[in-house]
């Protein structure tokens, strides 16, 4: 693994997690997941200050993104679900971050674009008060938002994807 993650506060441990729900998915609810391999105790070994995720070998292939059909999306869909509806307790979402600017802000945002930018400052200027109110709107939701955390991958292109 980069340095930079090994050092990230909190990381190694949401490596671990996202390992752990992958090998559950496998073992608990049939979902066809590889997880890294545990030894010690840990999925992530850390070897001379260096940090590892070993997994084993699975045989298949790779689709380049011109050879996939929508069975093959069929496919991951399904699988999609079965993983959406295993419902694993155990695990918590982290709290996202939710990004507050004040109003100074925005117009620190709109003078500076403004000097770059072929649009007049009080054209900006005039879409502030919009701005703001769907902000407050924003802020107002994030209760209602983390009542409804899940947990996601992200980066689920066809690189990743083994079908074929």
């Amino acid at each position: 693994m980069n340095l930079n993650i090994i050092e990230a506060e909190g990381l190694i441990e949401r490596y671990e997690a996202s390992e752990g729900i992958a090998f559950n998915f496998a073992k608990h609810h049939g979902i066809p997941a590889v997880s890294a391999l545990k030894l010690q105790g840990k999925h992530s070994q850390d070897f001379h200050h260096q940090v590892f995720l070993i997994y084993p070998w699975i045989d298949g292939s790779l689709l380049e993104t011109k050879q996939i059909k929508l069975h093959h999306v069929q496919i991951i869909g399904e699988i999609m679900a079965s993983m959406h509806q295993a419902k694993l307790a155990t695990i918590r979402p982290q709290q996202p971050h939710y990004w507050r600017f004040s109003e100074e802000h925005w117009l620190s945002l709109f003078t500076q674009y403004s000097k770059t930018a072929l649009v007049n400052h009080q054209d900006y200027l005039k879409l502030l008060p919009d701005i703001l109110h769907w902000d407050q709107q924003y802020l107002q939701s994030i209760d209602k938002l983390n009542e409804n955390l899940v947990i996601s991958h992200g980066d689920l292109h066809d690189q990743k994807c083994p079908l074929g």
